[in-house]
């Protein structure tokens, strides 16, 4: 064989080797750079934070380049997550990149207090004018709730009318929020008296004796009595007594009369 065209073959052989080394290189560069870009995707996917009983946003949003995955196969899993119960749940997104890899990210989803849901008897208060405003008799749970203070400075318990109050509620976790209620002082009617009872006296008249002349008042006798005297007995014996002496008076006139005759 000729040595030029082994020569030749040899420098063939060794170019194509090159080449084809030059070419892994790149590839396995390019999959680094991709790697390096999937972390970083991954590296930013937020944390969550809800407020208890709101909605989970739609947290596929949550990644910027998905360049790098397989179409259809991001999941996102939120089964342990519960928005009606305060706390911290984890959250896990899964996918397969463009080389077929199984990538899975776990990121923490905080569900907060709604504070003023934890607070009870934060109510619109009233009292009469120139009386004290109600106690603050507010109670909350201590799980998520430390204090409630109550800010009613802007009423003047002198004054009728309604005012602003304010209450605030400092959650375990420092969170902080605020309850506007209203103030009512209401007018006190006055207390009116009944009006006196006038009770008019009758004032006695004098009776007058009309005037007669010179006329002397009748003396009326007064009869009296012994204790054992009994009057109605005297009437009656005087009556029969009078009856008797008129009969013998006319006995005596008729006898008369028959005689002459």
């Amino acid at each position: 064989m000729n040595k030029k065209l082994i020569a030749g073959i040899v420098i063939a052989a060794a170019v194509v080797c090159c080449g084809g080394g030059y070419v892994a290189m790149q590839n396995e560069k390019k999959v680094k750079q991709e790697n390096v870009q999937i972390s970083e995707m991954l590296d930013k996917l937020p944390d969550i934070t809800v407020k208890e009983g709101e909605s989970l946003p739609d947290l596929k949003n949550n990644i910027e380049d998905t360049s790098m995955i397989e179409p259809d196969t991001l999941k996102v899993d939120i089964q342990n997550v519960d928005i009606t119960v305060p706390g911290t749940y984890d959250v896990v997104y899964s996918f397969k990149d463009i080389h077929g890899n199984e990538r899975s990210k776990t990121v923490q989803c905080k569900v907060e207090a709604n504070l003023l849901d934890h607070v009870y008897g934060m109510d619109d208060i009233e009292t009469d004018c120139g009386k004290e405003l109600p106690k603050d008799e507010t109670t909350f749970d201590e799980e998520y709730v430390s204090s409630v203070t109550r800010d009613d400075s802007e009423v003047d318990i002198d004054t009728p009318g309604t005012y602003n109050i304010t209450y605030t509620v400092l959650g375990t976790d420092g969170s902080m929020e605020e309850a506007d209620r209203l103030a009512k002082v209401l007018e006190t009617a006055e207390t009116t008296q009944a009006p006196e009872e006038i009770v008019e006296t009758p004032v006695p008249t004098e009776e007058t004796t009309p005037e007669t002349g010179n006329v002397e008042p009748i003396e009326q006798e007064t009869v009296k009595t012994g204790d054992n005297t009994n009057v109605t007995g005297w009437i009656i014996a005087g009556l029969t007594a009078g009856a008797a002496g008129i009969g013998a008076v006319l006995y005596r006139v008729l006898g008369k009369k028959r005689r002459k005759n």
